[in-house]
């Protein structure tokens, strides 16, 4: 078993697009009507990193030491962090809102779609089937950046 999560960040500020929201502008239309010479506000932008978490229970390449079998992947293709956790997708998703939108994972008005999804996130861990093992510990030995979540 094998796969990838990624998140991609909008690069327009939350304030922005609230902004657009209010004044009942639609943001596809709106990021569509942007021409390439258009000047826009350096406050208007927020240049985050994609996050990717890949899973590989497979891998079997030369590079065993640099490639843990778990990892999560910013900046770069290159940079790894080892990763402790086995996320599910529901999993993924309240890691990049705790972690990208902590406005939206802290208030109160979405508490009860946070619990949803920690709820999905518990129900759907014993379908990944893919649960840690003593083998997995020989892969990424030279990978020094260890992440580990709740």
């Amino acid at each position: 078993m094998s796969y990838n999560l990624y998140w991609n960040p909008c690069p327009f500020s939350p304030e922005f697009i609230s902004e657009l929201n209010k004044n009942e502008i639609d943001v596809i239309e709106y990021f569509d009507s942007v021409e390439f010479n258009d000047k826009i506000e350096l406050n208007y932008i927020t240049l985050r990193t994609p996050i990717r978490i890949d899973y590989d229970r497979k891998y079997n390449g030369v590079n065993k030491e640099h490639h843990p079998l778990l990892h999560i992947h910013y900046q770069n293709n290159n940079t790894r962090a080892y990763s402790k956790k086995i996320f599910s997708v529901y999993g993924y998703l309240l890691f990049v809102l705790e972690n990208c939108y902590p406005d939206i994972y802290q208030n109160k008005c979405y508490k009860e779609k946070v619990e949803a999804l920690r709820k999905l996130d518990e129900e759907t861990k014993p379908w990944l089937k893919c649960q840690k093992n003593d083998e997995m510990s020989i892969f990424g030995q030279r990978i020094y950046t260890e992440i580990q979540f709740k």
